[in-house]
């Protein structure tokens, strides 16, 4: 159960890092 979670965490970071790397890229176009 406990590497459920830690998969879903690794996952769920690594999601809004690439969020994070999008939304800057439309700042920096802006």
């Amino acid at each position: 159960m406990f590497f459920v979670i830690w998969i879903f965490f690794f996952g769920y970071t690594f999601f809004l890092t690439r969020r994070i790397k999008e939304m800057k890229k439309e700042v920096d176009f802006l």
